[in-house]
């Protein structure tokens, strides 16, 4: 069996609270069981909100990349996420702030689920679950995919060879949520390492979501000093963001 490690990052983030941390996981998740660190901001739903920032664009953009679109929007940490088309359009319904850009997909894995902060909640939902609720009132959401993890399984038929590099997000079912980068890695592995209790440690998955991929992934997390940046090679269409409150 594999050793695995998870420790804290260098940077001194939210120093004493114990509401959020960033920390990285050391797991045989890259091409013929390499090992690879996730990167993950572990947080508590009830102590941050999930913001969508727009970018309006691959072209004329509103920030210069992640870490500026996070300092500016006061976010403690953000990720890349949400599909988009070569021309920047997205993929699926993104409603940023109350601003409501694409429309709902449910065809394809990468728009087959919803994250999305409905008042006081943070969930995660197949689309045409979420979507044949009706009209949603939720001021943030992005439709995403694949799903990685449901009902605290490894979601079965995903590839196992693309290798990119990945942004995601996954939850234990109730207050317990992360915001992860991996390495470049494949759907099926990155979904095994997270449904697998003994590999991924900060707590039991119920839930993941890949939120994107490739040259466009990134993390950024808030603290004292520098921040932690895990820095995009491409612009994208979107950032995840996260909130006090």
């Amino acid at each position: 069996m594999n050793t695995l490690r998870l420790v804290m990052a260098a940077c001194p983030l939210l120093a004493g609270s114990a509401a959020a941390d960033l920390a990285k996981l050391e797991v045989p998740i890259g091409p013929r069981g390499a090992t690879g660190t996730l990167y993950l901001y572990v947080f508590d739903a009830r102590e941050v909100s999930m913001q969508i920032i727009d970018q309006g664009g691959l072209d004329a953009q509103a920030h210069e990349h992640l870490g500026a679109a996070m300092v500016a929007h006061g976010c403690v940490a953000g990720a890349t996420g949400g599909h988009f088309d070569p021309k920047g359009t997205p993929l699926g319904l993104v409603v940023a702030d109350g601003k409501k850009i694409g429309a709902p997909s449910g065809k394809g894995e990468m728009t087959e689920g919803v994250l999305v902060q409905d008042g006081e909640r943070l969930r995660i939902l197949r689309a045409p679950s979420f979507f044949g609720n009706g009209a949603s009132q939720a001021r943030n959401l992005v439709q995403a995919g694949p799903f990685l993890v449901e009902n605290g399984k490894a979601v079965t038929g995903l590839s196992s060879r693309k290798h990119a590099r990945r942004t995601f997000i996954v939850t234990d079912g109730g207050h317990r949520w992360a915001l992860g980068y991996a390495p470049p890695t494949s759907l099926a592995a990155l979904a095994k390492i997270l449904a697998d209790a003994e590999r991924f440690t900060p707590f039991k998955v119920h839930a993941a979501l890949s939120l994107g991929d490739g040259s466009s992934a990134a993390l950024w997390v808030k603290s004292e000093n520098h921040p932690f940046y895990l820095h995009e090679v491409d612009p994208v269409r979107n950032f995840v963001g996260l909130v006090q409150r």
